[in-house]
């Protein structure tokens, strides 16, 4: 078998993705999980931390969730 693509979304996929599963994002980061192995760099990590975690953005969108 061979191994997995390595990708690495950047936090507005990630934020696009959540705020709608249905968009082409929320396809590529929930429906297509299992054709690749996510890759994260602490920075990225703790830019994605960052941003979840803004008040403005969790009123705005309700559908973000821990």
């Amino acid at each position: 078998m061979s191994e997995k693509p390595k990708v690495v979304f950047d936090t507005q996929i990630l934020l696009r993705a959540a705020i709608n599963r249905k968009s082409i994002c929320g396809k590529l980061v929930f429906d297509l999980k299992d054709r690749y192995q996510i890759i994260f760099s602490e920075e990225i990590r703790k830019e994605i931390e960052d941003v979840w975690n803004r008040s403005e953005l969790r009123t705005k969108f309700t559908q973000i969730t821990d």
